[in-house]
């Protein structure tokens, strides 16, 4: 069985630009580089906001999990399930609206292919 999924993860500046690991452009140059930020933030904002959520509602989570990797992917996955089951009861939990602060700060770069994969990106969803 074929586990790859296709997609990114988005990451900030602390972490180098990879062809799988998305990081904001420090000093945008053109159109297209400011929309790919703006939708970079955002996008990171909502998933950090859902970690302290789950991090609130399991605390195990906020501790810090002592497992294997595979084991803390399940963990996490039945903390989601939990979570999205309490929404649909409506049982609170929703998204607050903390949003952390973002800064930027110089990345790693490694290699090429990394910073053309995001380039192509933002040519042909953000231009």
């Amino acid at each position: 069985m074929n586990r790859e999924l296709n997609g990114h993860l988005v990451g900030d500046n602390g972490y180098p630009n990879l062809t799988y690991l998305l990081t904001p452009i420090l000093n945008p140059g053109n159109r297209g580089e400011q929309r790919y930020n703006s939708s970079h933030k955002t996008t990171r904002n909502t998933v950090e906001r859902l970690f302290g959520v789950l991090k609130r509602r399991f605390p195990a989570l906020h501790y810090g999990i002592q497992f294997s990797p595979r084991r803390s992917a399940t963990v996490v996955t039945a903390a989601c399930v939990l979570y999205n089951y309490g929404v649909d009861l409506h049982d609170g939990g929703v998204l607050d609206d903390f949003i952390p602060d973002i800064i930027l700060v110089h990345n790693l770069r490694i290699g090429n292919a990394a910073e053309a994969e995001r380039q192509a990106l933002i040519q042909n969803h953000f231009m």
